[in-house]
């Protein structure tokens, strides 16, 4: 139909019957095989869109063909040219960057085998999301606020996105705790010595607001205590006592959260199983807690009651705390590391366990540090993973199958990440494309996905 009314209709070039006044159309408008509907959009060659009339659509065959095949995710190719293959199921950008998607469920990633929100990756709920892993759990938050946790203990399960949307999360022995949108922190799991909700119950069935007299921008989970540091660089500590982990002073239980009692500003905060050390804004950082293989870096094994300082000489930006042994990162890149090291997890070489910091690799910078267990994993700036320490079972991820690794050593595969986790016996990390990976022992499923068995090489992790 022409924009004056008068209709024309042909087929393979030649006259049809009831074409106005016999006239073929011009050569360069568009020649048609018999049977093919109108294609979307206007294009040199083609037939324009007609504003107001449905368009017929091909079938996607799936053995090349014309472009504009109809998927179920909206249209895919460039009507100019053809595609080689048609996409299955609505993946359709992984066809190329010229495809078109069509957003479902709001544009949220469901776990349901679609690309909900068209990034060209397959439920990819992962994506910006956060990530934790510490003994045999692993949690993980989706970039919707969901919460996942797998593993052993009693901190296990599955919680949809609350009003309160979770993000930064942390692990512990048998609990957790995440920070919300709402700047609040929310915990469950085991509760024997109010590591999970002061005055609870002796367990939280699900994540539960904490009351803190502050806004929080991160929070961590020992064995059995938690922490958390607020938008103002306080820290504020629940949970079991034993060894002087809350650094209130004294070794005795405590009820409800209370404050760290120091006029500083503290910028990172990560907890060890019965320890724990802060960076402050100026670059320093202190420890305090459990110290039998001087992992609060103070000379000596006594238990450290209140924060107390840790020599290094450059300025700290990050800090991470293992089982029994610390690392901080530097402005300068380098790791330093103390405490145990009877698996190598310090990365100096040795299996000598040190009071005060020593350089893990001399010659590599890092980005980043997680200390977990017996090992310490770093990341490079290129997104690669580096391991050290404790590799049984295959926890390291790297290609070899050496006991234990004394300096940073690459890990199997190319992968790049942008988060990385080391829990008791395994690792866990987000890629930069927001795919989730673990490593190393699986017997309580703390590698997502149903496997129970150990994996020597980083395994992708379906969200199902």
């Amino acid at each position: 139909m022409t924009d004056d009314s008068a209709q024309r209709t042909w087929s393979l070039g030649e006259v049809a019957q009831g074409q106005e006044d016999g006239d073929s159309p011009d050569a360069d408008t568009y020649e048609t095989r018999e049977g093919d509907p109108l294609r979307p959009g206007a294009s040199e060659g083609g037939l324009p869109r007609l504003p107001g009339f449905p368009q017929v659509l091909p079938e996607c065959s799936g053995e090349g063909g014309c472009p504009g095949e109809r998927l179920e995710s909206g249209w895919c190719g460039d009507p100019s040219g053809c595609k080689d293959r048609c996409a299955e199921g609505s993946d359709a950008a992984a066809q190329g960057d010229e495809c078109v998607c069509a957003p479902q469920n709001e544009g949220v990633e469901m776990c349901d085998g679609n690309d909900d929100d068209c990034d060209g990756i397959v439920d990819n709920i992962y994506a910006d999301g956060h990530l934790a892993a510490r003994g045999d759990l692993t949690c993980v938050t989706s970039r919707a606020g969901a919460l996942r946790c797998f593993g052993g203990g009693e901190a296990t399960g599955v919680w949809p996105a609350t009003q309160a949307r979770l993000g930064q999360v942390s692990a512990g022995r048998g609990h957790g705790c995440a920070v919300g949108a709402d700047a609040q922190v929310y915990c469950w799991g085991d509760n024997h010595f109010g590591q999970a909700l002061p005055g609870g119950a002796a367990f939280v069935s699900a994540p539960t607001r904490v009351e803190l007299n502050a806004d929080i921008v991160k929070v961590d989970s020992g064995a059995d205590h938690s922490c958390a540091l607020s938008t103002a660089g306080e820290v504020y500590c629940w949970g079991r006592n034993q060894y002087s982990q809350l650094g209130v002073g004294t070794s005795v239980p405590v009820d409800g959260a209370v404050e760290i009692e120091a006029v500083l500003d503290f910028v990172d905060l990560s907890l060890g199983a019965d320890h724990a050390c802060a960076a402050t804004r100026d670059g320093r950082m202190l420890c305090w807690g459990a110290n039998h293989f001087g992992q609060t870096a103070q000379g000596d094994f006594d238990a450290i009651n209140v924060p107390s300082w840790v020599d290094i000489p450059d300025y700290v930006t990050q800090v991470s705390a293992g089982a029994a042994h610390t690392c901080a990162l530097t402005e300068q890149e380098r790791i330093y590391c103390w405490g145990n090291n009877e698996q190598g997890q310090l990365g100096d070489g040795t299996t000598t366990s040190r009071m005060h910091p020593r350089v893990a690799g001399e010659e590599v910078l890092f980005k980043s540090v997680t200390a977990g267990g017996s090992r310490t994993c770093a990341l490079r700036g290129s997104g690669r993973v580096y391991c050290w320490g404790d590799n049984q079972q295959g926890s390291l991820g790297v290609d070899g199958v050496a006991s234990s690794y004394l300096e940073p050593t690459p890990a199997a595969g190319a992968l790049e990440f942008s988060e990385i986790r080391a829990g008791g016996r395994h690792i866990c990390g987000l890629t930069l494309r927001g795919y989730l990976q673990c490593w190393g022992r699986g017997q309580d499923g703390q590698l997502g996905g149903g496997a129970q068995t150990q994996q020597r090489r980083p395994r992708r992790v379906d969200c199902r």
